[in-house]
């Protein structure tokens, strides 16, 4: 059973208040020792080269503060640590040089919002990031207010049977939405009917499965199916946490940017096509689920498809200090080893109004053994999405296989999905794995969103898409929940015929 966690800058009860002066200064404090080891400073959140991420991320480590720590306590650690740096153990032949690189904060140095912090003496930071020796690690983890120390690791989105075809090949002229009237509920309403051959755009938009047999063979010969799907009264905006995106492609239509990037080596843009692919599924004129969205990239990952964990955390904190959207998603279709300095970023996301939307994993494993995809059975407001296939089956190709168990929260189309090409806008891309079934799902919550005349929380639009199409699932398991992604645009599917929970996997195993 999932729970709503509170703050993690929580409150810290029976302590004095500092004046908003006084509390500013030992912001700015901490935020003056980052800059003394920092080469780029807070303000460019520290960019760097990743060419190489085993050096990368070698000797880095990521410190989390506890819940309750007070901006007195986190300004004196960050004073330790500076003695500590500064002191003549630092100068031993180490081969790197000791040095905090930047701090995990969800708030600006000089925001508005510092004033609700200074209110309480709670604290903006979250924690830090650096390259530090053992004795510094040592030092850093007997800290009283530190709850975790942990390596950097390296986050990735692998690709999948990618191929090419033609755009005619696969779109022909028809592909402009017609109007068709539908029974919703219990008024008519107009939707709108594109007619496709993406069979996903189909499979969200309908609740029985009536994908053509031929659906994953010779697409030009594939029948025409239909994505139904109402018209959009809200602007809503779509952050995609990944390699990039080609923001001039026109199928875009001018609504895409990527205002920051936390991978320097790289110009700005997609160099993999891993990240223009994601964002077309969620919100491109043709192959989008919300073809009105605002596209807004952060490029946190290389032209390998990889990153460290510390890129995607600053890149988490950039969009909770720049977002003005009240109906916005993050898509992070990437997975990592555990990390609770990432896990608290994502948690902050959702704490500030952002539904978050993560891809359960390709290893064939329990989603729980990974980050942030153990979000899914923590918190309301994230969704974890593992990927189905066009009969509805758990989706398992020949070198991958969605991930699984209680953190999934339900299923969208993954396997020979068609999207923007990055580099051609004659050709289209298709690709598999559930990196491509969490755009589905990102482009679900901005379509309600759209449609809503109040914002809805991202626990509620998370809720609404979770129970939207259960039991469509036909290799369903234990622990797994049984449903899928659906628009609700032909009516609310109704309870599911079967209460077969298929076979029970064992925690951790691989499918066989």
């Amino acid at each position: 059973m999932k729970f709503s966690l509170v703050l993690l800058a929580s409150v810290a009860l029976g302590l004095p208040t500092t004046s908003n002066n006084d509390y500013r200064s030992s912001v700015s404090q901490v935020w003056d020792i980052v800059d003394k080891y920092s080469t780029l400073g807070h303000a460019q959140l520290e960019s760097r080269d990743l060419s190489d991420l085993d050096s990368d991320i070698k000797h880095r480590y990521l410190v989390t503060f506890r819940q309750n720590a007070t901006q007195q306590e986190i300004s004196q650690h960050f004073q330790d640590v500076d003695k500590w740096l500064s002191s003549g153990s630092n100068k031993r032949d180490l081969g790197f040089t000791q040095l905090i690189e930047g701090a995990f904060s969800s708030v600006s140095r000089n925001s508005h919002a510092l004033n609700a912090f200074a209110a309480t003496d709670s604290s903006p930071f979250d924690g830090y990031y650096g390259k530090f020796d053992n004795q510094t690690v040592a030092k850093v983890e007997s800290s009283s207010i530190v709850d975790s120390v942990e390596s950097d690791t390296i986050q990735t989105s692998p690709s999948f049977n990618g191929h090419t075809l033609s755009k005619e090949a696969v779109e022909e002229d028809k592909t402009q939405a017609d109007k068709a009237a539908a029974l919703n509920g219990f008024a008519t309403v107009t939707l709108n009917k594109q007619f496709t051959k993406n069979w996903g755009l189909d499979r969200i938009s309908h609740i029985e499965n009536d994908i053509p047999e031929a659906a994953g063979g010779n697409y030009s010969l594939i029948p025409e199916m239909e994505y139904i799907y109402g018209p959009s009264k809200y602007d809503t905006v779509a952050y995609v946490l990944d390699t990039g995106v080609n923001v001039t492609n026109s199928g875009f239509g001018g609504r895409a940017s990527e205002p920051v990037k936390f991978i320097e080596g790289e110009p700005p843009g997609d160099y993999s096509g891993h990240g223009t692919h994601v964002a077309g599924i969620l919100g491109s004129s043709t192959f989008g689920v919300a073809k009105d969205a605002k596209i807004i990239s952060v490029k946190v990952l290389n032209m390998g498809n990889a990153g460290p964990t510390s890129a995607v955390v600053n890149g988490v904190n950039w969009i909770i200090q720049n977002n003005n959207a009240t109906r916005a998603v993050i898509n992070y279709s990437a997975t990592g080893p555990v990390s609770k300095a990432m896990n608290q970023a994502f948690v902050k996301a959702v704490e500030a109004g952002i539904t978050v939307v993560v891809s359960a994993g390709n290893f064939m494993k329990d989603a729980c053994n990974y980050s942030p995809a153990n979000l899914g059975s923590v918190i309301d407001g994230a969704i974890v999405v593992a990927a189905s296939d066009q009969h509805d089956k758990f989706a398992v190709g020949s070198s991958w296989g969605s991930n699984y168990g209680r953190c999934v929260n339900v299923f969208a189309p993954g396997t020979d999905i068609p999207s923007l090409h990055w580099k051609n806008e004659n050709l289209v891309f298709f690709d598999s794995g559930t990196s491509m079934s969490a755009p589905f799902v990102s482009g679900l919550v901005l379509y309600h969103q759209s449609q809503s005349d109040n914002p809805l929380s991202p626990k509620d639009v998370s809720d609404k898409i979770i129970n939207s199409n259960p039991g469509q699932i036909q290799s369903p398991m234990q622990d797994t929940p049984n449903g899928l992604a659906y628009n609700e645009a032909l009516g609310q599917a109704p309870p599911p015929t079967t209460t077969d929970l298929g076979p029970k996997i064992p925690t951790g195993q691989p499918l066989n």
